[in-house]
């Protein structure tokens, strides 16, 4: 039997593919599909809806394993209907007087329609705000006039008492 030493033309051959593994793109083997990327526009810092976008992102990355969910949060919530139509975000938690005017081109969309669709309705905040806004007033009177007003706003289909 005979015993094969190695050379100096073994080595070199050895060196130059090891140097050529380490000059390839590291493979990744484990996850070879692409993760689908979501984006839930939240709304401004501070606002009551960011916790709610924060979640639902969280739960979605949680729940399907391929998506790759994140809340940002937005400079106004206009902004984050406009996300919507630039196709910069997925899905977006809106007031409905803000979703309603954007789907309509009106207000601070202006000749500019975003098409949306709803998932649901979010109405706790402007109740709150209607509550607040009336019992705020020291004055029964003043109470018993913003009851009117708030009445009026709603049915003409705004959402925020002021």
């Amino acid at each position: 039997m005979e015993v094969r030493r190695r050379t100096k033309v073994d080595r070199s051959v050895l060196l130059t593919l090891l140097a050529l593994l380490l000059l390839l793109p590291p493979l990744d083997l484990v996850s070879a599909a692409p993760r689908t990327r979501l984006s839930v526009a939240a709304g401004p810092e501070g606002a009551e809806l960011l916790p709610l976008g924060e979640g639902l992102a969280r739960l979605i990355a949680r729940s399907l394993p391929d998506v790759e969910a994140t809340a940002e949060t937005t400079p106004s919530f206009v902004d984050a209907a406009l996300r919507i139509g630039e196709k910069r975000a997925d899905l977006a938690f809106l007031g409905s007087t803000i979703a309603y005017q954007a789907a309509r081109g009106e207000g601070a969309f202006q000749g500019r329609r975003v098409p949306l669709r709803t998932l649901a309705p979010l109405f706790y905040p402007y109740r709150r705000e209607y509550v607040e806004w009336i019992t705020e007033a020291r004055r029964p009177e003043t109470r018993t006039r913003r009851i009117a007003q708030a009445v009026a706003r709603i049915s003409a289909g705004r959402s925020e008492p002021t």
